[in-house]
């Protein structure tokens, strides 16, 4: 590996892993804030609706539909995905050449076979070698080739095309045999070149170099994933998509968790509503933070007014639920209001902003 794969490697190392890093931060900070809401009811009306809605029979086959449908195309991405990954990385390990039965799976990696070269018309445009010979059975890169084992010199044949390994290359080729020499001990060379190319390649090959003879089966294209999947960056992507999947899942189940003892607590109020009715539930809710002789009101709007308030001494947080007409129907503590920003505790904080100071008011909100 040369120094600049070594380079761009470790920036895809740090690249990657610093997106990794973000994106866990992020959806771990919208997963908390996601299950302390659901924890003080503000998503209620919500957890509510979409439990009715899936009492409804027409909208249970519809998601489960759904669901079958998004399965389907899950498994079906990880059943190609994996095996090609697999492939892959066995592919790499054996030199690029794996072997399945009696045939040989490897992938084109040039260009050298994709075409008729001119200068090779002389037998690949000849008519009576074509009507002989297959000729016509040009490959692009990025194919995946089957090529079939040979046992002895019998099974390879002038203008066949075989894959050999030089021991003066460091890779496989995949070429056609344009001349046979037989030697004074009986031994015969072969000499190759890609259809491609305009000259010969460099050195004459042995039988005990030949590892196949390709005999017209591939897969087209195909092989630009595994070579990709071959690659460090490669490597590196996969393991990172395989992370993210599992951290979104992690905290997604915490989030179901969440909602399902919630709508546990609702359930009484779920099963007096019916499907056709839960259009008409209705919430709010207000939140008064009282501090330093005033008291501070929030609702799920955001900030609503600050108020003169002689009990805030009591520097509880209290939350009460107003009914659709106004009325109370419940109010009750929350825990110790926020007292200084450096005394805060996990959990202690107001869910959306810390409670604002009268000096940080402007002179507008003042006026409440």
């Amino acid at each position: 590996m040369s120094s600049t794969d070594i380079i761009s490697l470790v920036m895809s190392l740090v690249g990657v892993g610093s997106f990794c890093a973000v994106f866990t931060i992020l959806f771990a900070k919208y997963a908390k804030s996601n299950i302390q809401e659901t924890k003080e009811g503000k998503r209620d009306i919500e957890l509510i609706d979409a439990e009715i809605t899936e009492q409804d029979v027409k909208t249970k086959r519809m998601r489960k539909a759904a669901s079958i449908a998004g399965n389907v195309i899950f498994y079906t991405f990880l059943a190609v995905i994996i095996p090609l990954f697999s492939v892959a990385l066995i592919n790499k390990i054996q030199g690029n050449l794996v072997g399945i039965g009696n045939e040989s799976m490897l992938v084109v990696a040039s260009g050298s076979m994709s075409y008729k070269n001119e200068a090779n018309s002389s037998y690949l445009e000849n008519e009576e070698l074509r009507a002989q010979y297959d000729l016509d059975n040009q490959f692009a890169r990025y194919d995946i080739l089957f090529v079939s084992k040979v046992e002895s010199e019998d099974d390879v044949h002038l203008y066949d095309v075989v894959a050999f390994y030089n021991t003066k290359a460091t890779a496989i080729y995949i070429h056609r045999i344009t001349k046979i020499d037989v030697g004074s001990d009986g031994t015969a060379r072969y000499t190759t070149r890609g259809d491609a190319n305009n000259a010969n390649d460099p050195a004459t090959i042995s039988f005990a170099e030949i590892r196949g003879v390709y005999k017209g089966k591939k897969i087209q294209g195909l092989g630009m994933i595994v070579l990709f999947f071959q690659s460090p960056h490669g490597i590196i992507t996969v393991l990172s998509v395989v992370y993210s999947i599992w951290m979104f899942n992690h905290f997604a189940g915490k989030i179901e968790k969440s909602e399902k003892e919630r709508t546990k607590i609702l359930s009484a109020i779920i099963s007096d509503v019916d499907y056709g009715n839960r259009k008409k539930i209705a919430s709010s809710f207000e939140e008064t933070i009282r501090y330093g002789g005033y008291s501070y009101r929030f609702n799920e709007k955001g900030f609503l007014g600050k108020d003169d308030d002689s009990s805030s001494g009591d520097s509880s947080l209290t939350k009460t639920v107003l009914t659709p007409n106004g009325t109370v129907s419940s109010t009750y503590r929350m825990g110790e209001a926020p007292q200084l920003e450096g005394e805060l505790e996990d959990g202690d904080r107001y869910d959306e902003e810390e409670a604002p100071l009268e000096e940080d008011l402007s002179d507008e909100e003042k006026d409440y």
